[in-house]
């Protein structure tokens, strides 16, 4: 049956989905390697410290913009990318169990996808931090690293669901499964 065939695939995708979303808000998103242009070879020997490479994570951004005082960033960046996105999941999680008849749950399904689009938000900021930071002078340089690109896929896969979603509620109707509302 191809109902059969696909809970399974539903179910592989939202727990990679899960899985990359983890790793890529606790998974280091960039590393900045600071330059000093012609200084560079003097601030190595003067401060050493300086010139050591720092690496972040969505998480630890969070945390930093927290500690440095700008509450307001940070809890704007942790609703977007990390509540936002968890609740998200949790409804696909949700849906692919055994989707629910009531009203709220499918209001709350409507929402996660039609929100979802905005999950690409933090990958644009991500890369016009990139473009910022690279416009400092100094060759500094910016590398993304393998969390960014968890995070990324994590989004991508997660634009996925609701269309497998779909599907099957819909061969599960045309079977007589689940009685319309």
């Amino acid at each position: 049956m191809i109902r059969d065939r696909i809970q399974p695939s539903l179910l592989a995708i939202i727990l990679g989905t899960t899985l990359l979303l983890g790793l890529g808000v606790f998974g280091p998103c960039l590393e900045i390697v600071p330059g000093f242009g012609d200084y560079s070879p003097l601030v190595r020997v003067l401060k050493p410290d300086l010139t050591v490479p720092t690496r972040f994570s969505l998480y630890s951004g969070i945390t930093h913009m927290a500690e440095g005082g700008n509450w307001w960033l940070a809890a704007l960046v942790f609703a977007f990318s990390v509540l936002f996105p968890v609740a998200k999941v949790s409804v696909y999680w949700i849906a692919a169990n055994d989707t629910p008849k009531h009203r709220t749950f499918k209001k709350a399904f409507c929402l996660a996808t039609q929100l979802g689009k905005y999950s690409m938000v933090d990958v644009f900021v991500i890369a016009l931090l990139v473009v910022a930071i690279k416009g400092l002078p100094g060759n500094t340089q910016v590398k993304l690293q393998w969390g960014f690109w968890c995070f990324c896929l994590s989004v991508i896969t997660s634009l996925a669901i609701p269309v497998v979603l779909k599907r099957w509620e819909r061969l599960r109707l045309r079977r007589n499964e689940v009685p319309p509302n």
